[in-house]
C-alpha cells in the first residue's frame, strides 16, 4: 500500500474558545489490488497553543532539506511566539535565529540573483522595532526587511507572487503600502532587487491575491481583491 500526505492549513476554534489544532494533513491511500480510498484529514501536527489561525503554508528548503513553514500572528504569550514557524519532527520552532514579530500573511520562494530565499509578506514584520516591514526574507537564518519602517502601520502585504513579465522573474506584492499618509497607496508593487516599484498605477481598494496564469494568450499576472478600479480602469475585483 502506498500513502501520500499533503500538509494543508485549517482555521477553526473549538466551542470553548481554546485554540484547536489548526493544521492537518490530507491522507490518501491506494493499492494495486483495491480501489483507492477516499481522502481524509489526519492530525499530524499536534498542538493547542500556536496562533489563532494560520494565514499561509509553504514548503521551503532553507539549507537543511525541505521543511514545512507556517505563518500567522506572533503572540508573546505563546511559545514559540514567532510569526513564522518551521516544523521539526514532533514540534514547531522559530524559522529564524530570532523571533519574527508581526503578522505573516503570505509566502514566496524567490531568487533575486543572490540565491533562493523565503520571502514573507504581512504587517509589522521584524525582529526589532526599527526593522518592522511589510516584506522580510530569510537569509540563512537572519530576517532582512525589504520595505522601510512604517511608523503609521499602513503597510499590509496580503499576497506575494513570482512572475516573469518578459524580462526575467520578479517578485510582486499586493496590498497597501506606506506613503507618509494615513491612507497610503494600494495596489501591486514589484521588487527590482533594490526597491519596490508600483505596477500599472494604484487601485481604489486593496489587492488581496496574485496569480500568474496563461489562458492561452501568454502568461499574465492576475490580481484579486476589494477594488473597483485599477489605475483608473474599471475592474470587477480582479485586474
Amino acid at each position: 500500500m502506498t500513502r501520500w500526505e499533503y500538509p494543508l492549513s485549517r482555521h477553526e476554534r473549538n466551542r470553548s474558545g481554546s485554540l484547536a489544532c489548526l493544521l492537518g494533513a490530507l491522507v490518501a491511500s491506494a493499492s494495486a489490488q483495491s480501489p483507492p480510498c477516499e481522502p481524509e484529514w489526519s492530525n499530524q501536527f499536534p498542538w493547542t497553543s500556536v496562533y489563532d489561525s494560520i494565514s499561509s503554508v509553504i514548503e521551503f528548503d532553507s539549507g537543511s532539506g525541505p521543511a514545512l513553514f507556517v505563518g500567522g500572528q506572533s503572540a508573546q504569550s505563546l511559545l514559540p511566539s514567532s510569526a513564522v514557524l518551521r516544523w521539526q519532527p514532533g514540534y514547531w520552532c522559530d524559522a529564524g535565529a530570532v523571533e519574527l514579530g508581526g503578522a505573516a500573511r503570505c509566502f514566496a520562494s524567490f531568487d533575486d540573483g543572490s540565491g533562493e530565499m523565503l520571502y514573507v509578506g504581512g504587517s509589522s514584520l521584524g525582529a526589532t522595532l526599527a526593522g518592522q516591514s511589510g516584506v522580510v526574507r530569510l537569509n540563512s537564518r537572519s530576517w532582512e526587511p525589504l520595505m522601510p519602517y512604517d511608523p503609521l502601520n499602513t503597510t499590509h502585504v496580503h499576497a506575494l507572487c513570482v512572475y516573469d513579465d518578459g524580462y526575467g522573474p520578479s517578485l510582486y506584492a499586493a496590498g497597501g503600502f506606506y506613503s507618509g499618509t494615513p491612507a497610503g497607496h494600494r495596489g501591486v508593487t514589484r521588487w527590482n532587487g533594490r526597491k519596490w516599484l508600483p505596477v500599472g498605477g494604484w487601485f481604489d481598494g486593496f489587492a488581496l491575491s496574485l496569480c500568474a496564469f496563461d489562458d492561452g494568450g501568454g502568461t499574465k499576472l492576475y490580481a484579486g481583491g476589494g477594488f473597483s478600479q485599477a489605475a483608473g480602469t474599471p475592474a470587477s475585483r480582479r485586474g
